[in-house]
């Protein structure tokens, strides 16, 4: 991937509508409204409850993500990820970190927190619930790490749900569907012949799991396990730091107005990347995106030159269409230079 310089700067303001996800992937809009559709599309080019002995050799097993890393990747508070691996105040910790002393953590904390992370999306547990569930499967699993075991994932996920929903009286009906998300969760997790993870493809968490696509991929064989762009190999830092240098360039006010800014975790993430924004397009639902930055710039009458960068359509609106498999490419980044010089 060849550096992000671009020189050419557009006299006059201009706004940028952006969207990206939590791994720091970016997909722009960038902000009068046309009077007619304009577009440009891209070329397509475990747990503690016995301590576990790690093999360092196993590039899975080798401490790599700081927490506040891994707690970007997989879209969690990092005070969550923190008393996971380290405990908090009187409790212990429910998994054990591949460096406990730095608390950095491998692929495989990495695909154990993942697992966890699905009771989170829309039941609180606490630290002893979770604890309580993990050793009961310690004892019928047979397992010291039973978040990665392949059996988990056939019906060890259904024996810690109903483990955890006696203890806090979670209903039948709570118990399906933490069990239904823990499985959407693991769906996400590649594993060998053997059974063991080698590759995690997390979710952006401004989607229901059921609409998204292995979009990025954390694969400990390739870029030092950091997030790539699934079937390229290239890292998504590259791709938010190309944003940024277009950013730069057009001297733009960046605007999110994906379903990610309506989530404060992938704000967050937006802004732990470097990209700041100035603010957020309303949500509107069930009107359509275009629609929504439309009802944005209404607002924002002294609004008079914008683009927008998507990989799906935006009608109305000046579109600049990423490539689905390369996202925001140089020759896509050249062109909106190119309409902003010429508006």
């Amino acid at each position: 991937m060849g550096s992000c310089n671009y020189r050419s700067r557009p006299a006059g303001k201009t706004y940028l509508f952006s969207t990206m996800d939590g791994q720091g992937i970016v997909r722009a809009r960038c902000g009068c409204l046309p009077a007619r559709d304009w577009s440009y599309n891209a070329p397509a080019h475990h747990t503690v409850v016995t301590l576990t002995t790690f093999n360092q050799t196993d590039r899975r097993e080798i401490p790599a993500y700081p927490i506040s890393e891994a707690a970007h990747y997989l879209g969690l508070p990092k005070s969550t990820l923190r008393a996971w691996f380290a405990g908090q105040q009187k409790f212990r910790a429910v998994i054990r970190p591949a460096d406990p002393k730095t608390l950095v953590l491998s692929f495989s904390n990495l695909v154990e927190a993942y697992v966890l992370s699905a009771i989170r999306r829309k039941h609180h547990i606490g630290l002893p619930t979770i604890r309580r569930g993990l050793s009961f499967l310690v004892e019928k699993l047979g397992s010291k790490r039973p978040l990665l075991e392949e059996q988990f994932a056939t019906h060890g996920a259904r024996l810690f749900v109903e483990r955890v929903g006696q203890i806090v009286n979670l209903s039948q009906t709570g118990q399906v569907e933490m069990t239904d998300l823990i499985h959407a969760y693991l769906q996400r997790v590649e594993r060998d012949a053997k059974g063991v993870p080698i590759k995690l493809y997390p979710f952006m968490r401004s989607q229901p799991p059921k609409d998204q696509p292995r979009t990025v991929v954390i694969d400990p064989r390739i870029s030092f396990g950091r997030p790539v762009i699934a079937g390229t190999g290239i890292p998504t830092a590259v791709l938010a730091e190309r944003f940024k240098a277009l950013v730069k360039a057009t001297s733009a006010t960046v605007v999110l107005s994906s379903t990610h800014r309506l989530y404060a975790e992938t704000r967050c993430g937006v802004l732990a990347a470097g990209i700041l924004f100035e603010s957020c397009t309303p949500d509107l639902p069930p009107l359509t995106r275009a629609y929504e930055i439309r009802a944005w710039l209404q607002e924002h009458p002294e609004v008079k030159r914008y683009a927008v960068l998507d990989d799906g359509p935006v009608p109305g609106h000046p579109l600049f269409r990423t490539s689905p498999r390369y996202g925001l490419t140089e020759t896509l980044c050249k062109a909106v230079i190119l309409h902003f010089s010429k508006a």
